[in-house]
């Protein structure tokens, strides 16, 4: 079962980093780290490299690509 976007920010809060300072790391922009922990966006990379800062595989993270549905405009 994937975490919340909630459950990903206090693991990471409770690394000692921020969501920016993350960001800076993994050299992505602030946006593009939270749209991937909110499953707004989809960034494979972004997702290996926090699932790696978590020690989780990514499967533990995030919901698959396939099991998404897309919404009608």
């Amino acid at each position: 079962m994937p975490l919340t976007p909630l459950r990903l920010k206090f693991l990471i809060y409770e690394r000692g980093e921020s969501i920016t300072s993350l960001a800076e790391q993994f050299g992505c922009t602030r946006e593009e780290l939270s749209k991937t922990i909110r499953g707004v966006r989809l960034y494979p990379q972004i997702r290996e490299k926090l699932a790696s800062f978590l020690n989780q595989p990514v499967e533990q993270l995030f919901r698959s690509p396939k099991g998404r549905k897309r919404q009608a405009a």
